[in-house]
């Protein structure tokens, strides 16, 4: 969504003059269109004894500098492949788990009998798969949480304030016990509200996209059936036992298949709003 130049300039005269002192004092012609700078040197012009009676208060805070928009979209293309690839591993995992149902079955009937080497055959496709499942995930966890890290500075850089939580514990909260229960979800809740691009002083009331708590809820049942899996799996003994470990399974996979696709929706969705936004404030990437 492009704003006319009248429109810019209105959004600059209205703006607040702390943020005003700020872009004077660090905004880069490089990164802004030839128009918004010519837009911005006309206001600051005529604002510019508002601009030294402010800093006549004291200095400008430096931590607001270090917020430069960056254009995510090869992170979030590459976070997108990843979760791709989970979503398909996860598939792999939904069939091999009924493979192994069904073997576990044949071998819980009286009289039927399998090969020892069937048996490991299976339990070696289901380590691989583990293992694969494993490592797909751990890369995609970083990448997600670089993506996080680098929106939530993309959220300041647009001209959110007052945001609550910073780029590095919008990361951080995951790690805390009790507080990872709740504490994430509210930050990347933040993030989308404070990108919205109808939104900039009043960004604490843009809408909440719609998938945000679907993607909160199949996170949190994921890692509980992730737990339950492992207890499950240990304490198994018999046939039975080891059919539940695989049916909990079958549905953890299912789940995570969900996942995948609501995050790659709300990856996108984030992506595109923060895009729109820049675009509608005439800001560049940084390099």
């Amino acid at each position: 969504m492009e704003v006319t130049i009248d429109e810019l300039r209105k959004r600059y005269r209205e703006m607040p003059i702390d943020k005003l002192a700020l872009i004077e004092e660090s905004y880069v012609e490089d990164e802004i269109t030839p128009e918004a700078q010519e837009v911005i040197e006309e206001v600051l012009e005529e604002r510019k004894q508002e601009l030294e009676d402010y800093r006549k208060q004291g200095p400008i805070d430096e931590t607001l500098k270090t917020y430069t928009y960056r254009d995510l979209d090869i992170l979030t293309r590459w976070l997108k492949y990843m979760l791709w690839i989970f979503v398909a591993v996860s598939l792999v995992g939904l069939w091999s788990g009924w493979t192994e149902i069904q073997l576990l079955e044949i071998i819980a009937q009286p009289g039927f009998y399998i090969g020892e080497a069937q048996a490991k055959a299976s339990d070696n496709r289901q380590a691989l798969i583990g293992g694969i499942g494993f490592v797909v995930f751990l890369v995609t966890g970083i990448l997600f949480l670089r993506w996080t890290y680098l929106s939530n500075k993309n959220a300041r850089a647009l001209g959110a304030d007052n945001m609550k939580f910073s780029p590095g514990w919008s990361v951080g909260w995951y790690f805390v016990p009790i507080a990872m229960f709740w504490k994430p979800y509210q930050a990347l809740k933040e993030i989308f509200l404070a990108s919205h691009p109808q939104f900039t002083k009043d960004w604490k009331h843009a809408p909440r996209p719609r998938l945000l708590p679907a993607w909160w809820t199949l996170l949190i049942i994921s890692s509980f059936l992730g737990h339950a899996i492992f207890k499950v799996a240990i304490r198994a003994d018999t046939i039975f036992e080891l059919i539940l470990a695989s049916w909990v399974t079958i549905l953890s996979d299912t789940l995570d298949i969900l996942l995948g696709i609501v995050v790659i929706l709300l990856v996108s969705k984030l992506h595109s709003l923060q895009s729109k936004k820049a675009e509608g404030m005439s800001i560049n990437s940084a390099t």
